[in-house]
C-alpha cells in the first residue's frame, strides 16, 4: 500500500510517517520507483509507535 493508505489505516499523518523514517524508527520500507510500499506489519508498527507516544514515551525512547 502507498503512504496515503498507510496513514488512513494507522491514523497517523503522512508527515509523521515520513518523520519516523527520517529518524530511523521505520526502516526497510520497500520502494517501487520513487514510491514507498508499506505492508500490514508497517501499519501495526506505526500504530504501536502512536500508542507508545500516548502513554508518554518519546520518539527518542522508542529508538533504543
Amino acid at each position: 500500500m502507498y503512504i496515503g493508505e498507510m496513514a488512513k489505516r494507522s491514523g497517523v499523518s503522512i508527515k509523521a510517517i515520513r518523520h519516523y523514517e527520517r529518524i530511523g524508527l521505520l526502516t526497510n520500507i520497500k520502494r517501487q520507483g520513487s514510491y514507498r510500499i508499506y505492508e500490514n506489519a508497517d501499519v501495526e508498527f506505526v500504530t504501536l509507535i502512536k500508542r507508545a507516544q500516548l502513554l508518554g514515551l518519546s520518539l527518542t525512547q522508542l529508538k533504543i
